[in-house]
């Protein structure tokens, strides 16, 4: 007896193989794959940063991106 593997064994689908365009947690901007900063906190969230600027700006500095002008925040609630 002959068995035919299914095509479909071990793959996730073909939206999964594709990389993921992300976007930063901080000034709003698209995130290319293979940039940017990932922070995992220790209850498990993941926070995107697209530069150090904004990794600083967001954990280290605690500062609110709807009060600077060159993000996206900025211009989305004004």
């Amino acid at each position: 007896m002959v068995r035919i593997p299914d095509k479909n064994l071990g793959y996730q689908g073909a939206d999964d193989d594709m990389p993921r365009i992300g976007h930063c947690i901080f000034c709003g901007k698209q995130i290319e794959p293979g940039t940017g900063l990932m922070y995992v906190k220790n209850d498990g969230s993941i926070l995107w940063f697209c530069s150090s600027k904004c990794y600083k700006n967001y954990l280290k500095l605690r500062r609110d991106p709807r009060k600077y002008k060159w993000t996206l925040k900025y211009s989305r609630i004004r």
